[in-house]
């Protein structure tokens, strides 16, 4: 496909702690009020992730049929109206999860995505990461029926760890059962 870019979960890791980076008293100091925090992240105009998107030269849409956040290259009009945005295909799709609790369910919407990186963002405590990231291997285990997600379909977890003092952001990608640390 012509133009196709694939985001490698590294790529993607070092845009998107450059970005971070520069945003860290606001992501400090916003972090109790969702509303806030969550535009933070995910704003068309301010947001990291969108931010992220225009580094990595793609389109940024948000709630793109119920996933948080998109990346892609062109649109299709020929056979849609001129008014939406319908994808030529998604080189990433993004879930950001304020409770970690419920992230689970973030992985599983993911999990039957086709498109090259898929992308999620949640805060635990750091002594839970442990355990998330095996549940969340589970979950993609059992949805990797044509066993590509290790070779083409990244799975890419990223937490931040809000109980320490010291930003601290951690990224690990799904390969062969299992996550790794990029």
């Amino acid at each position: 496909m012509s133009g196709t870019k694939i985001i490698t979960p590294k790529k993607f890791k070092e845009v998107f702690l450059s970005h971070a980076e520069k945003e860290k008293e606001r992501i400090i100091s916003l972090w109790r009020e969702d509303k806030k925090f969550t535009e933070l992240m995910l704003g068309y105009n301010e947001g990291i992730v969108a931010k992220t998107a225009e580094a990595l030269g793609q389109k940024y849409y948000r709630e793109y049929w119920t996933i948080d956040a998109v990346y892609f290259k062109r649109k299709i009009q020929k056979y849609f109206s001129k008014l939406g945005t319908y994808a030529e295909y998604l080189s990433a799709a993004i879930e950001h999860e304020n409770l970690f609790k419920t992230s689970h369910e973030e992985m599983n919407k993911l999990s039957m995505l086709n498109c090259p990186l898929k992308v999620l963002i949640t805060y635990p405590p750091q002594d839970e990461a442990p355990q998330l990231l095996k549940e969340y291997a589970d979950i993609l285990s059992r949805a990797d029926i044509f066993k590509d997600f290790t070779l083409k379909r990244k799975h890419l977890m990223v937490f931040r760890y809000l109980n320490r003092p010291e930003d601290s952001w951690s990224f690990f990608v799904y390969q062969n059962g299992d996550f790794t640390e990029v």
